[in-house]
């Protein structure tokens, strides 16, 4: 690969190398996966036709590379279609979720690659190896055998269109679940219906209705807004409103256009038929090939167990719940939009605190300052802000750097959700 390539598309950097988030485009997706599969290919067609003895080096080691520079590239699109989604980006990302996918059912179909494995870890050499190694050898041979390595005709067939078309469903879930979040909104003209929520929660959605061109307050379902809602706002019309759109995204109740009941029913048969292809009686008990759990009822009875004995304390709470809605705020009976609501008044009344008067001492500058410290005393690291590049205005970049100043890598901070970003747990 000459430097003129790698110097055109960030995505083409060395594995150890910092990607600049911000240079990249939609165009450099396809083109930087194409070329490093190609050069996974012959990185593992050599290894795999290699004359000598299987050891680390010319097998595990030898892949390594080329594979991790594709699966990070693959990554950073992946990531990038999550946190900045574009009509662009999606459809370059879609454009080679079929090639990875390929990609990817190939190399865990490579028969000759999974007999170099299956040497090694029969070999003297393997005993040497130390038990890090010898781990990722046997977790390797695993991933083969869940990969089909050992289906023959069809069914190999069978199941690398399986592989695809469960990359290809999964993906327009995710898309429709976005969709649906993003288009759907809900502006009130009458202020009056605001009242319970915090100031800056109503400011944000005035904001959010001048710049569509509107009057009034535009409330959405991304969750700096729909959870005040669900928590403040004293209209239990527009708690249910909000309640009900949220729960039904992306389903047969919402907008047809992003309906996933198609996509679960595909999903499900598919992940039947890979099951069955691999020998296994349900898609359950072949998951747990890679979890902790010995079987599937092993699961049920810890959930069920679970639930028995968690049960009376829940039903507690909520008969003490109904009550102090019905006596305090004339909710009867109480519905599933009245929980949080009603929920957040019964902690006031008992505790005389509320959330909001907890934010102001834990605004984003000092939570962040505090995970940071915590994060240095149980691992003697600390992270130094930068001015590098990141994806969207909202993300940060920081290094992360030990105790001698040596930079062990980077961490990417990005806390505000908004429109074309996937909801979770990072916003």
């Amino acid at each position: 690969m000459n430097s003129t390539r790698i110097a055109g598309n960030p995505l083409l950097v060395p594995a150890e190398a910092f990607v600049d988030y911000d240079a990249v485009r939609p165009e450099h997706i396809e083109p930087a996966v194409r070329e490093l599969i190609e050069a996974s290919r012959a990185a593992i067609e050599a290894a795999a036709a290699c004359a000598d003895a299987p050891d680390w080096d010319n097998l595990v080691e030898a892949i390594e590379d080329p594979s991790e520079r594709l699966h990070r590239a693959w990554s950073i699109a992946g990531h990038l279609n999550s946190v900045v989604n574009t009509p662009d980006l999606r459809a370059a990302y879609n454009a080679c979720l079929p090639l990875m996918s390929e990609f990817s059912t190939w190399v865990g179909l490579h028969r000759g690659l999974y007999e170099r494995y299956c040497t090694l870890a029969a070999s003297p050499a393997f005993a040497a190896l130390s038990p890090t190694r010898r781990r990722i050898i046997e977790l390797a041979l695993r991933d083969f055998r869940l990969s089909g390595v050992e289906l023959e005709g069809a069914a190999r067939e069978t199941y690398a269109r399986n592989a695809d078309l469960q990359a290809q469903v999964s993906q327009k879930f995710s898309e429709n679940v976005l969709d649906a979040t993003d288009g759907w909104s809900l502006t009130i003209t009458d202020e009056t219906r605001l009242q319970g929520l915090p100031p800056d929660v109503i400011a944000a959605a005035a904001q959010a209705a001048r710049t569509a061109g509107e009057s009034g307050w535009k409330l959405s379902l991304h969750m700096p807004c729909y959870l005040p809602v669900m928590l403040h706002a004293r209209d239990r019309e527009l708690r249910q409103t909000l309640y009900r759109a949220h729960a039904t995204r992306a389903s047969d109740q919402g907008d047809p256009a992003f309906d996933n009941s198609e996509s679960i029913e595909s999903l499900l048969a598919l992940r039947a038929e890979e099951a069955t292809l691999l020998g296994h009686a349900d898609f359950a008990s072949l998951r747990l090939e890679t979890r902790m759990a010995d079987s599937a009822s092993q699961v049920l009875d810890f959930l069920r167990e679970l639930a028995a004995r968690a049960r009376p304390s829940a039903a507690r709470d909520l008969d003490e719940l109904r009550d102090f809605a019905a006596r305090e705020l004339q909710l009867d009976p109480l519905e599933p939009w009245d929980i949080a609501y009603a929920s957040e008044r019964l902690r006031e009344s008992r505790y005389a605190y509320s959330d909001e008067e907890l934010r102001p001492y834990f605004t984003e500058s000092r939570v962040l300052d505090g995970l940071f410290q915590v994060i240095h005393t149980l691992f003697g690291v600390r992270l130094e802000a930068t001015a590098a590049p990141a994806w969207h205005a909202d993300a940060r970049i920081y290094r992360v750097l030990d105790a001698q100043d040596r930079e062990l890598g980077r961490l990417g901070i990005d806390l505000y959700a908004r429109t074309g970003k996937q909801g979770g747990a990072w916003v």
